[in-house]
């Protein structure tokens, strides 16, 4: 059984948080595992019950935010939904028996009360988005990397408020302890058990990795970014590239097609065609950054511009940082462990809609700018959604023989 089995097993068995020696890996925090153990009859179907409804709040987030940011033009909201909902990885990964759908909805959240946030700051949802960020640190070790961006834009909204020194020190220690005393259970439990609050999963089980790694192939795995030989081999050994192996773990949902039937043909093509698309929405995103970053600038002028411009701005601004620390996250832990699967999407999907808002960025910039490349940029979306439909038809068929056999 595997670890996370093992966590809900005696999550579910003893209705109580398993300890660190358990069983439990050490990065994973409780939460996950004590709401799957109230599920009616703790069974693996109703566990998955569990992450189909959280799956399908996330989705409903997201709408919610896309229907209403005002700076994503409506000709775009199509493009910006379609991709959080049909994006392979992002949803199998939610529906999974694992704290990745509570991660991935805790996200949601905090990008919801964030924008809620700063169209009108108040201490009750300034608390809320404390109490949002508490959960996601007891749901998964990925929120520690949430909580410089979210202190940072507290002490923006306190200095743009001017409320006085003490009260945006009071605002500010109210926030910080909220979340941490939500989040504190985990590094609390490692401490006394192993020493250390932060403990990795490489920590106490290395043998579990031993066959994932080395990926370091000197300065090369930094800048090797040749998708077309990733298009042509895509098995992790081969791959010796950090960007190519988030690039494929983000794009490309594996499934095996081991026979040599027609619709198999038909899935392994589908799965090169939407590593070659990725390349479009991937360089979108990384234009989106940079024209995010270059905002930051206007942030200083917030005296000059009208109030809901200034809000714009700064949650775009946010995002960006929120989503770039998320990628931080993944750096560091490839930097301490050596191992492929450090290199992974899921990680980033507690900011997934950061990724969206840089998508958004993206596309219009280069709309506005070049119009000639509307139509190629629209074709090549379309054809990638069309594809990602392609992938869940083949799959879909195929389980279906494959069980009837």
């Amino acid at each position: 059984m595997t670890t996370i089995g093992v966590s809900l097993n005696i999550s579910i068995n003893t209705i109580r948080c398993p300890l660190p020696l358990s069983g439990v890996w050490p990065i994973i925090p409780p939460l996950y595992y004590i709401m799957a153990s109230l599920c009616p009859g703790g069974s693996p179907k109703a566990v998955q019950a569990l992450s189909l409804v959280l799956s399908i709040g996330t989705l409903g987030i997201f709408y919610w935010l896309i229907r209403h940011l005002e700076f994503i033009q409506p000709r775009f909201k199509k493009y910006c939904l379609l991709c959080a909902s049909l994006l392979p990885s992002f949803v199998i990964r939610s529906n999974f028996i694992s704290n990745d759908a509570l991660a991935f909805f805790i996200g949601a959240l905090i990008f919801l009360q964030t924008y809620l946030y700063i169209q009108r700051p108040c201490l009750r949802r300034q608390n809320v988005l404390a109490l949002y960020l508490g959960l996601g640190l007891l749901t998964k070790g990925t929120f520690v990397f949430f909580v410089p961006p979210l202190v940072c834009l507290v002490l923006i909204m306190q200095w743009k408020a001017t409320q006085g020194l003490r009260k945006s020190i009071f605002s500010l220690f109210v926030f910080i302890g909220i979340f941490t005393c939500l989040g504190a259970y985990k590094p609390i439990a490692n401490r006394i058990h192993y020493g250390r609050p932060i403990v990795f999963n490489m920590d106490v089980n290395e043998g579990c990795f031993a066959s994932q790694g080395p990926v370091y192939n000197g300065l090369k795995s930094f800048y090797d970014i040749n998708i077309f030989k990733l298009i042509e081999n895509d098995s992790f050994p081969f791959i010796r590239s950090y960007p190519l192996l988030l690039y494929k773990s983000f794009w490309f949902q594996y499934r095996p097609y081991a026979d040599q039937s027609l619709l198999a043909r038909i899935g392994h093509y589908n799965q090169k065609a939407t590593l070659l698309l990725g390349i479009v929405p991937s360089i979108l995103v990384l234009i989106g950054i940079l024209q995010c970053l270059s905002l930051i600038r206007d942030l200083c002028k917030y005296k000059e511009m009208p109030l809901g411009q200034f809000n714009n701005i700064l949650y775009r601004v946010f995002c960006c940082f929120l989503f770039l620390f998320n990628l931080l996250m993944i750096v560091y832990y490839t930097h301490k462990f050596d191992v492929w699967s450090s290199v992974q999407a899921k990680y980033i999907f507690p900011s997934f809609f950061g990724f969206i808002v840089l998508l958004h960025a993206g596309l219009d910039l280069l709309v506005k700018r070049w119009t000639a490349l509307a139509k190629p940029i629209y074709y090549c979306l379309n054809v990638l959604y069309i594809s990602f439909g392609m992938y869940f038809f083949t799959s879909m068929i195929i389980s279906s023989l494959q069980c009837s056999v």
